[in-house]
This record gives C-alpha cells, structure tokens and sequence, in this order.
C-alpha cells in the first residue's frame, strides 16, 4: 500500500481474497469492528438491481440491498456469518411492495444504504438507513445472529422515506442521529433498553 501512496508507477498490489454473495446489489460502506477475539467487517449493499441485472425491472428478480457481517480474522478465508435483512428485502416479499413509492426505482425502495457501529471495540448495536425503511437499529452482540430491536421512520406523503445518510452515534445521551432527504434531520433517543446497549 505504501507504493500506492507514493503514487509509484505500476505499484504492487497483491490481492489476498475475494468473497462474494448471491444476493447483493452494490456492495459499499465497511465498517470494521473487534468482537471476542475476532475480526469483523459490518458492510451493506446500496440500492436495488431493478433495471439493472439484464435490464429487467421485474422485482421479484432483482437483488435488494442490506446488510451483513463479514468475519475477517483469517483475511485469506472471510465469511460472511451473518445478514441483516428486513423482511420487505426478502424475494418473496417484493411483488408485494413493488409498487409502495420508490420501491420500482435503483435508488428508491426498501434498499440498504448506510450502517454504522458506535465503536470498533465489541458494539452491541448497529444501525443502518434502509432508504425507505427509515433508521433501523440491531442487536449485534451475538454476530451470527443479529436482529432488529429498534426503528424510526416518518415517511413524507407521496413520495415515502428517503433515509440515505450514514447512522451517527451519541453514545453518551444514547442517541442516533441521520437526516433523510425527503424531511430532515433526526436525533432519535434509545429508549425501552436498546439505549443500555450502548454501553461499553
């Protein structure tokens, strides 16, 4: 990497591994974070391929965007171990909502968008805008099986929600800040013990 720095010509880069994953869209925000001696990446897919995989704009046959934890302690043999999925990503619930606001659009729908943790140090908790979903926070503690325990989202008539930041943390007021682009910015209180797990 030093090389690439450098900006030396025809730097050396060596590719250690590559991983991929069925139902993906277009992978892109990795947040790394350290759990119980192992290494883990929280990345998430954006958008969805509607219109994009053989140009087809049939929802049950696209890839919708989300999110999942990657283990990287071996960096020769990551694996994912784990997806944080709504229910409206699963294949089986797409015709349903294809025609919900924004749902038949690439940019639009339920898709995932941004996820952050509050810390690289053992998080308990993640949180990810899913676009139309709004804010969505999860448990994270056990990696291999996470699961949703806190949502915010006020859609705006007509056009549905538009949560496309990256998730920050006020760890000590036990808060959640984003802004979604079809009504503002947000500070959204833990409460009902999610905010407990914010504790480190």
């Amino acid at each position: 990497m030093a090389e690439i720095q450098d900006r030396v010509q025809n730097a050396g880069v060596r590719v250690l591994s590559n991983l991929t994953w069925d139902e993906g869209s277009i992978p892109q925000v990795a947040q790394p974070f350290r759990r119980d001696g192992h290494d883990y990446l929280m990345e998430v897919d954006e958008f969805s391929t509607v219109g994009i995989n053989d140009g087809s704009v049939d929802p049950t046959r696209a890839t919708v965007g989300a999110a999942r934890i990657i283990d990287v302690t071996d960096l020769k043999h990551p694996r994912v171990v784990s997806h944080l999925r709504l229910e409206v990503q699963q294949p089986q619930a797409r015709l349903e909502s294809a025609d919900d606001p924004g749902a038949s659009e690439v940019f639009g729908g339920y898709t995932g968008h941004y996820c952050s943790v509050p810390y690289r140090a053992s998080p308990r908790l993640a949180a990810c805008t899913m676009i139309g979903s709004g804010l969505r926070i999860f448990d994270i503690s056990d990696v291999r099986r996470p699961r949703e325990v806190a949502y915010f989202n006020k859609p705006v008539v007509g056009t549905g929600s538009g949560a496309f930041t990256q998730p920050a943390w006020d760890v000590d007021r036990r808060q959640v800040w984003y802004a979604d682009q079809n009504s503002g910015f947000y500070v959204v209180q833990l409460i009902n013990g999610v905010g407990r797990l914010l504790r480190r």
